[in-house]
C-alpha cells in the first residue's frame, strides 16, 4: 500500500511499501463496499431535456396542423366543376389542395415501399395515403383517421363537434396507444373493486348489528370503501381531463363509462351509510 514519510497511508502522493496484514486492513476505505462512482445524472438530465423539448416542440406542431386543418374543412367552399375529369368528387379535390398547402405531401411516384411497414405498394391491393398530419406516404395498415373537432378547443367534445376525419400515419395515432391501455386497466381495476364492494357490502347487510360497537365497525367499513371510490373519482377524472386534451376521444368515451358507474357505486355507499 502506499505511505507517507510518517509510514501514514497516503493512496494519493505515497510511495508503494509492504506492510502487515493489520495495517493493510487497517488503512481508511478497506471495509468501504462502494467502488469509485461516476455521477452521469447531469448527462443523462441533459439528454432527456432535449428529448422532452424536442417532444413538446413536435407535439404543438402537430396540434397547430391539426387546428388548420380543422379550420380548413370549416370553411366554406365555393361550389366548382370537376375539370379534372375524374372520379374524385369536387369538394374532395378542394379539401385536398387545401390540405396540401397546410403539410407538404411527399412526391408519391418516388415511394415504391411503406416507410413502416416496408410492404411494397400496388395500384390496387395496397394502395398509397398521405398522412394529412406530416406528409409521409403511408399504406393502409399502417394508417388510420382521426376526428377533426369543430371548435378546436380541450374542452368536452361531442360527435356532433367533429365535423370530418382526415387520414394520419399509423406512428402517430399510436402514441396513444398507451393511454387507451392505461384507460382499459384502470376500467377493468374499477369492475373488480366494484365486485369486491358488492360483495363486501352484502355481507354486512346480511350481518345484525347487535350492539353499537358493530354498527359502529360496519359504517368505519363503508366510510373505508366511499374513501377509496373517490379517490378513484378524482383519479379517472384527471385521466379524461388529460384524454380531452390530446383529443383521444376513444379514451374519453371508455372512462366516462366507468366514472359513471364508479359515481353510482358511491351513490349506493352513501345511501348505505345514511340507512345505518
Amino acid at each position: 500500500m502506499k505511505l507517507d514519510k510518517q509510514a501514514l497511508h497516503d493512496p494519493d502522493n505515497g510511495y508503494w511499501c509492504r506492510v502487515c496484514e493489520d495495517c493493510f486492513k487497517s488503512r481508511d476505505g478497506y471495509f468501504d463496499t462502494e467502488g469509485v462512482i461516476r455521477s452521469h445524472t447531469s448527462t443523462f438530465i441533459k439528454s432527456r431535456t432535449k428529448g422532452i423539448e424536442r417532444a413538446h416542440l413536435e407535439g404543438n406542431r402537430l396540434e397547430k396542423r391539426l387546428e388548420k386543418l380543422a379550420k380548413a374543412y370549416t370553411d366554406p367552399i365555393k361550389p366548382a366543376n370537376n375539370t379534372q375529369g375524374g372520379l374524385t368528387p369536387p369538394l374532395t379535390l378542394k379539401h385536398r389542395r387545401r390540405e396540401q398547402l397546410i403539410v407538404k405531401w411527399e412526391d408519391d411516384a418516388s415511394v415504391t415501399n411503406c416507410p413502416l411497414c416496408r410492404t411494397s405498394f400496388g395500384k390496387i391491393t395496397n394502395r398509397k395515403h398521405h398522412c394529412r398530419l406530416c406528409g409521409r406516404v403511408v399504406c393502409e395498415k399502417c394508417s388510420s383517421k382521426i376526428s377533426l373537432n369543430l371548435n378546436n378547443s380541450y374542452s368536452e367534445t361531442t360527435e356532433q363537434d367533429t365535423i370530418g376525419e382526415i387520414r394520419s400515419s399509423q406512428e402517430i395515432v399510436n402514441q396513444t396507444h398507451a393511454d387507451y391501455q392505461l384507460a382499459a386497466r384502470t376500467r377493468k381495476e374499477l369492475l373488480e373493486n366494484f365486485a369486491q364492494f358488492d360483495k363486501i357490502s352484502k355481507k354486512i347487510n346480511s350481518l345484525s348489528a347487535k350492539t353499537e360497537s358493530e354498527k359502529q365497525e360496519i359504517v368505519e367499513d363503508l366510510r373505508q370503501q366511499l374513501i377509496v371510490l373517490l379517490e378513484q373519482e378524482e383519479i379517472v377524472q384527471g385521466y379524461i381531463h388529460v384524454a380531452t386534451r390530446k383529443r383521444k376521444f376513444d379514451d374519453v368515451k371508455t372512462l366516462k363509462t366507468s366514472l359513471d358507474e364508479l359515481r353510482l357505486e358511491i351513490d349506493k355507499k352513501k345511501k348505505e351509510l345514511g340507512d345505518l
